[in-house]
């Protein structure tokens, strides 16, 4: 009697299917997520826009994000309360949907271990799970994020144009990851024809990210701070603009915190030498990242071609994904 429990059990969560999305922000996963749900209309859609956003409204705070976080400190610390408070009712709803036997999880899907994570919640539901991963060049979701607060009149919300370089960059990086860790339920497609971004990045910054990139302010410090951070810094040899940013606000916090001048050497909490080393660390590890970053834009990067040569078009992933929800 048991072993037939358990076996129909297992015929009935084998019925089950998860879809993950990936894709950067504005790659036009909701245009295909529109498409699957017309047709199944017994899906659901897990997307945690449809809880931060609501929050963001209820304490007042723009969703044209990019133009928030360029010039309103204060709505920058309401929207960070409500992607936390969002992230907690996103996990509730995920946790009450596991029966649902349709689960489409609109996500970027731009960091590779929370989705191994997330299959394997899924499979140990009784879901089989399926990627659909959509592509479309830098320049393309952009654009399509800097128009998206106004094309949508407000209803919907336009990130920060950084955020939308760490998801393409983020997604773009794991194809291979994907694919491997799919296998048979694995289908690409490119969202947008021209493909690759013609475009440079100098070109795309100047255009998409600088208009909302905030201005640096000037740290002041209190003037007994100021004239124990400009003494110590004396012996730590020449310093640059940008090091000498990076101590003042490692100072300052160092003073607000203790109520105490930051050492010069100290291992916990770093002192100013510490401190500076790991400033040039730092400095030196972000300019490998964009080298790498930079070379994606490249014409020809293997990378990119890779996940082009092997894309399908839109008609055989929604043909592939009818296949899967029905089997």
């Amino acid at each position: 009697m048991i072993k037939l429990i358990n076996l129909l059990k297992e015929i009935q969560n084998g019925s089950k299917k998860a879809i993950i999305m990936a894709g950067a922000a504005g790659v036009g996963k909701g245009t295909f997520i529109t498409n699957v749900k017309n047709k199944y209309p017994q899906a659901k859609i897990l997307n945690p826009d449809d809880f931060y956003i609501p929050k963001l409204k209820e304490k007042g705070v723009s969703l044209d994000l990019k133009n928030v976080f360029k010039s309103s400190p204060e709505s920058i610390s309401k929207a960070a309360q409500a992607m936390g408070s969002a992230r907690g009712d996103y996990e509730k709803e995920i946790q009450s949907s596991l029966d649902n036997p349709i689960l489409i999880f609109d996500i970027t899907s731009n960091s590779y271990g929370p989705i191994v994570k997330l299959k394997t919640r899924l499979e140990e539901s009784g879901y089989e799970v399926m990627m659909v991963y959509l592509y479309a060049p830098l320049a393309t979701v952009l654009k399509r994020n800097d128009s998206r607060y106004l094309n949508t009149k407000g209803e919907d919300r336009s990130i920060q144009p950084t955020a939308v370089l760490d998801t393409w960059k983020g997604v773009t990086e794991n194809f291979d990851n994907y694919k491997q860790l799919f296998g048979d339920n694995f289908i690409a497609s490119t969202t947008d024809d021209s493909s690759v971004t013609s475009e440079s990045f100098e070109e795309l910054k100047k255009k998409y990210i600088e208009p909302y990139t905030p201005s640096s302010k000037t740290i002041d410090l209190p003037k007994e701070v100021e004239d124990d951070f400009n003494e110590k810094i004396k012996s730590l040899g020449l310093l640059n603009p940008y090091e000498i940013r990076k101590l003042k606000q490692k100072a300052l916090e160092f003073y607000t915190k203790n109520k105490n001048f930051m050492p010069l050497s100290n291992k916990k909490p770093f002192g100013f030498k510490e401190n500076l080393n790991s400033i040039k660390k730092q400095f030196e590890k972000d300019k490998e990242e964009k080298k790498e970053f930079l070379k994606l834009l490249e014409p020809n990067n293997p990378i990119i071609k890779n996940i082009i040569d092997n894309s399908k078009t839109k008609d055989e992933v929604l043909n592939k994904t009818n296949e899967f929800l029905k089997k």
